[in-house]
């Protein structure tokens, strides 16, 4: 009895776990392509940080590049969001 709870507890602390990547990909990638103006299958995606979480999502920081532009996301409690610093368009020129 005592086995098939181990059995259990193991294959839902395996399901659970996920990369930052992963995570990333499935929570964040939209919301990149969206920021940055381009589309998904146009990004690189770079891992910069990672943490493997057995459950919930990872911490992490996740470099994207895509259509001449780049930003940093980091995963908090409300999801991926953009950590790059933003430099308006008249002081860029």
């Amino acid at each position: 009895m005592n086995a098939r709870y181990i059995v259990l507890f193991l294959a839902v602390v395996v399901a659970g776990c996920t990369t930052t990547m992963q995570s990333f990909r499935n929570k964040g990638v939209k919301k990149a392509a969206f920021e940055l103006s381009c589309p998904e299958q146009d990004l690189v995606l770079h891992e910069i940080e990672s943490s493997t979480a057995f459950i919930g999502d990872p911490v992490g920081t996740v470099g994207v590049e895509g259509c001449g532009k780049k930003a940093t996301y980091i995963n908090t409690v409300y999801g991926w969001v953009n950590n790059t610093e933003q430099v308006p368009q008249s002081a860029a020129q």
